[in-house]
């Protein structure tokens, strides 16, 4: 399984910016969000659909870090996530945010959520390729 750690989220970074794709479906996506990896908690600063910054609140105030939204999961369930294929409603941010299975929370500003969904699907699914 994945480790979410600092190196592993700079290596999804790198991943998202250099595919052509995320560049072009992310092109109007300015945000900056949180995640969360069960306990650890990162803010993830993108623009233009390029990932500026990875910075791991953990044991930070997650307050003074401003951000439109979280996709908050646990560890179990970003396990799932990762596998190639992933199990049934594991396979995009839908499917784990869908409120009959609640395996992602996504809070904070769902509208900008929702204005970004194919931009962030398309990052997510990067994580596969990490």
């Amino acid at each position: 399984m994945a480790n979410y750690d600092d190196k592993w989220m700079e290596k999804w970074k790198d991943t998202v910016n250099a595919d052509p794709v995320a560049r072009r479906l992310g092109k109007f996506m300015t945000v900056n969000f949180g995640m969360s990896y069960g306990d650890t908690k990162y803010l993830i600063k993108v623009y233009e659909g390029q990932i500026m910054e990875v910075i791991n609140l953990t044991g930070q105030n997650v307050q003074n870090f401003p951000h439109e939204f979280s996709l908050d999961a646990s560890v179990e369930a970003w396990d799932k996530f990762i596998l190639d294929p992933p199990p049934a409603m594991f396979h995009d941010l839908w499917g784990m945010a869908h409120p009959l299975h609640r395996h992602m929370v996504v809070n904070g500003n769902t509208h900008v959520f929702w204005q970004n969904i194919r931009a962030l699907c398309w990052m997510y699914d990067l994580v596969r390729a990490v």
